[in-house]
């Protein structure tokens, strides 16, 4: 960051580079815990996965989409939980006609 104050952007820019290099040197903190391996999911099981997801939001059952634990749902920019504004909308899904991509 620089900042002109009396003319002197290079003392600002040392002192920022200074903390920056501090914060580098610190020692990494100990995980919390051991997270589980991630799933392996190929191309087929992808789709698999989104047909289950649109399948879900049609019959507005959360219970059956394959959602994470952690999931932040953003619906027109706007964080909400999965089960409001589309999934109580959605009259209908896709027909036969796909394209994944």
């Amino acid at each position: 960051m620089l900042i002109k104050k009396s003319g002197n952007f290079v003392a600002t820019a040392v002192a920022a580079a200074a903390l920056a290099l501090g914060a580098c040197s610190k020692p990494p903190s100990p995980p919390a815990a051991a997270a589980p391996a991630p799933e392996t999911c190929n191309r087929q099981c992808l789709i698999d996965k989104t047909d289950a997801y649109v399948a879900a939001l049609v019959a507005h059952d959360i219970a059956k989409a394959p959602l994470s634990d952690q999931i932040v749902f953003v619906e027109n920019t706007v964080k909400t939980r999965p089960g409001e504004g589309l999934w109580k909308s959605i009259v209908k899904g896709p027909s036969t006609f796909a394209i994944h991509v």
